[in-house]
């Protein structure tokens, strides 16, 4: 066998080259790691940097994508718009068109109607005239001769000859052709008192009414003439100019607007008086307002007695609906007095006269509170040569 020997300085050596060498190997081995470790990262940063590239490309494609669908929608829309504006203006085009043609329809329409109630109204006129002349003719066949006035009621007196006159101013001989009226009436003439229209007797009246509802009216009409109510006075004033003749003038009325007006409160305290010296002992009329209702109060001396009275200007459906007290006393001294209560009278409860003027029925002129004379010198107080007494009216409604 070979026998081999080392020096320790020559192992020594060989360790050291050995570990230098092996440590010259871990540092290329760390460098090639480091390399390929940065080589790795450029390889990312390329992959990265090339997906960046391919989306933006896509991003920008998207987008020239989009831009073109925006433009063929904003294309679309604006067709759409145009289309709609055609058809906007087409449609209002059309109505215009019917507007203008129902206008035009409507207008001949009305033509048509105002020239149909023009010859309506022509024709209207021809009848009445030719009705006018009929009845006109009639009228002066029946007319009167004497008082030439239509006959109020039938029979109707003819004489042979076939004249008529009324029973009020009927003879014995015709006034026309003066043959004996032998007691003939004509029916015919007595049927067509009901055709023919009456004109009304008052003067400011236009209206004409048929001998059916001529009557009725008279008791209505607005120009009626009535009596003034103060007892004291007889004119005849017009129903619808009553109230301004009472409170401005009618001389024998008092017409204080402190009770005529809307502000009156009841009961109201009134002295009244009459000349001691005078034997009438009249008294004047007090108007007052109530309820939107005019009433009269009245005191006057009949057969020895004071009437003390309150009527009410209005027919008796409406004076049932109000009731009244009148009261009657000394001055100074209230515990003498006396009273009464009733219903107002109505001023339209009448009758005509012979000039058609509506005057009170003699049993309801006077009535309410009636005082003797002798008890009356007891109430009043004489001053000055006046006799002076108090009177309480109160109105109210039932």
């Amino acid at each position: 066998a070979r026998v081999v020997t080392f020096n320790v300085s020559q192992a020594y050596n060989c360790l050291i080259h050995f570990y230098k060498r092996q440590h010259s190997l871990m540092d290329l081995s760390a460098v090639y790691d480091r390399e390929l470790e940065l080589l790795g990262t450029h390889v990312d940063l390329c992959d990265r940097n090339s997906d960046k590239e391919e989306i933006r490309k896509y991003e920008i494609d998207n987008l020239q994508s989009d831009k073109v669908s925006s433009d063929k929608l904003a294309q679309n829309v604006d067709e759409a718009q145009k289309s709609y504006d055609d058809l906007l203006q087409k449609y209002t085009q059309q109505q215009d068109q019917q507007e203008t043609t129902k206008g035009e329809v409507l207008e001949k329409q009305n033509r048509n109607l105002l020239e149909q109630l023009r010859k309506q109204k022509e024709d209207q006129k021809k009848v009445l005239a030719r009705l006018d002349n009929v009845t006109g003719t009639i009228r002066d066949h029946l007319e009167c001769p004497v008082c030439f006035d239509l006959p109020k009621t039938g029979p109707i007196p003819v004489c042979p000859n076939g004249h008529f006159v009324c029973t009020e101013c009927k003879r014995d001989l015709c006034p026309k052709c003066r043959v004996k009226l032998e007691g003939g009436n004509s029916l015919l003439a007595t049927d067509l008192l009901d055709f023919i229209p009456r004109e009304c007797v008052f003067e400011d009246c236009p209206d004409s009414f048929l001998l059916s509802e001529y009557e009725s009216h008279l008791k209505v009409c607005p120009h009626r003439l009535i009596k003034c109510p103060a007892v004291t006075c007889s004119t005849q004033v017009s129903f619808s100019k009553l109230i301004d003749h009472v409170l401005n003038y009618c001389t024998e009325s008092v017409s204080d607007l402190e009770y005529c007006g809307s502000s009156a409160v009841f009961p109201v305290q009134l002295k009244m008086s009459f000349s001691q010296v005078s034997s009438s002992k009249k008294l004047k009329m007090s108007t007052f307002l109530f309820d939107d209702q005019y009433f009269f109060l009245n005191c006057a001396r009949l057969d020895q007695n004071f009437n003390f009275t309150l009527h009410k200007l209005g027919q008796d459906p409406d004076c049932s609906q109000y009731g009244f007290s009148i009261t009657v006393s000394k001055i100074d001294d209230k515990e003498f007095r006396l009273r009464f209560r009733g219903k107002p009278l109505s001023l339209e409860e009448f009758a005509y006269d012979d000039e058609f003027c509506a005057v009170l029925m003699d049993d309801e002129e006077f009535c309410g509170l009636f005082v003797d004379d002798k008890v009356m010198s007891m109430i009043y107080t004489v001053v000055d040569q006046n006799c002076v007494f108090n009177v309480d009216l109160e109105i109210n409604k039932t």
